[in-house]
């Protein structure tokens, strides 16, 4: 029963808001034709937007640096500068998303595509990075928990977008390119200098043993890769004496053979430095996931014309909602949401008075008042219909108007056992019906028919 209850009441309440944004429907129109229509209009002069897209994965088993697959590496505080620490971490996306968004890769990028000042005083020199780095239009992001780099680019030109983006991949891995390049050529410098002071010391130390032994002076050979083995031959022949050379001679021996090991570790340095040279013509620590293309004209980005559409029925809905809550707030004619849920809302082209002609013969009514707030031709036509239609010739019908005085009104009440009042939203007066309302309710008068026309 509770349940009945519960539903009768929602469903009146949804005839009741139904009746409040039908009586407002030219509001609603007016709102949601102007802003579609606004919204089509800005889709079709606004210019058109493409967005490049790439997507970069920084591979973490392909070390930045190439000098960290030598086992034979030249670390910076031997010789090198900093920059091998700067690049050396290819784990921290972080950190190469900022060397993309360097001057390093930048200014490259600007010369590249040619991009310079067209006005102000700095007009025909090239951008600056910091102006060039646009969040708006140029994004450098990181996919969150992965290694995956992704570079857009926003441009009215799709070929000017693509170039950004591609020129932005080029430029990167030419910077790391050229890094791996110049500490494999550092590094590999650094050996042969080192090795011909390796050189020198052994010559030095073959020349003071030649004070002690018969070795010819011819057999000295220079060369990285011939020296080696004529330093062995004369090792082979000269140990044969070296149990008849004296406790100092045996330190010279001792000591040309640890220069000579030592000539072996820098030769196979300088192999493997020769190598990881060779390799980083072409290195780079990067796999394209998704490579930049040059989109067609219809496959802008921006504006969207659903998300244009979309916004404006927002707007229109808010905006309706708004002007419908003030209407009926401020409205001087009756409006839908201070009709009573009691009233019985009809139409001249379905009226309907059968719970009129019920109560009428159960109480043997004899006089009814009915007070008109509504246009003349409606209360005819209802005055009319109701005479034709409650059988009852002796039912006597009082009718006063808006526009009779209070007193007319006063006299019907207190005379008339049942009351009919007439309302039409959108007609009557406002400020009249709450009046008449007020009357009623002081003089405690429930007796009423209040039809909704």
């Amino acid at each position: 029963m509770g349940n009945n209850f519960e539903n009768e009441e929602i469903t009146i309440n949804f005839k009741k808001l139904w009746n409040i944004i039908w009586s407002r429907k030219i509001i609603i129109a007016v709102c949601f034709i102007t802003f579609i229509t606004i919204a089509v209009i800005k889709f079709n002069l606004t210019s058109k937007m493409y967005i490049t897209e790439a997507n970069l994965l920084i591979n973490k088993a392909s070390s930045t640096n190439l000098s960290d697959i030598n086992p034979f590496v030249v670390s910076d505080t031997g010789g090198m500068s900093g920059v091998g620490n700067f690049f050396g971490s290819s784990s921290n996306v972080d950190t190469e998303i900022e060397i993309m968004k360097s001057p390093l890769v930048m200014d490259k990028v600007i010369k590249d595509n040619n991009l310079k000042y067209l006005s102000g005083p700095k007009a025909g020199k090239y951008l600056e990075a910091r102006v060039f780095l646009n969040p708006k239009k140029l994004k450098i992001t990181n996919e969150r928990g992965t290694n995956i780099i992704k570079i857009s680019y926003k441009s009215s030109d799709p070929k000017f977008s693509y170039n950004i983006v591609n020129s932005i991949i080029n430029s990167y891995k030419e910077i790391y390119e050229d890094i791996n390049s110049k500490k494999a050529s550092e590094d590999k410098q650094f050996i042969q200098n080192s090795y011909l002071e390796a050189q020198k010391s052994v010559d030095k130390k073959i020349a003071q043993l030649k004070q002690f032994k018969s070795l010819p002076a011819n057999n000295v050979a220079t060369g990285i890769n011939g020296l080696l083995s004529l330093y062995d031959k004369r090792l082979s022949k000269d140990s044969v004496n070296l149990s008849k050379a004296s406790l100092d001679n045996k330190k010279l021996e001792v000591g040309l053979e640890q220069e000579i090991e030592k000539l072996k570790m820098l030769k196979n340095k300088y192999e493997w430095i020769s190598l990881v040279e060779n390799m980083s013509k072409n290195a780079t620590n990067i796999i394209i996931l998704r490579h930049p293309e040059i989109l067609e004209k219809k496959e802008f980005s921006e504006p969207n014309l659903k998300e244009n559409i979309l916004i404006a029925l927002l707007i229109s809905f808010s905006l309706s909602s708004l002007l419908i809550l003030c209407f009926e707030k401020i409205d001087k004619k009756l409006p839908f949401s201070e009709i009573s849920d009691k009233s019985y809302i009809t139409s001249l082209k379905n009226l309907d008075l059968s719970i009129l002609t019920v109560q009428i013969f159960a109480e043997e009514i004899k006089k009814i008042g009915v007070i008109s707030l509504i246009e003349v031709n409606k209360e005819s036509f209802f005055i009319n219909f109701m005479k034709q239609n409650v059988y009852n010739n002796n039912l006597e019908i009082t009718l006063v108007k808006e526009s009779d005085p209070l007193d007319k009104y006063l006299n019907i009440i207190n005379s008339s056992k049942w009351l009919v009042i007439l309302v039409s939203p959108g007609y009557t007066n406002r400020k009249t019906y709450r009046r008449i309302k007020n009357i009623l309710d002081k003089l405690g008068r429930n007796n009423i028919f209040e039809f909704v026309i």
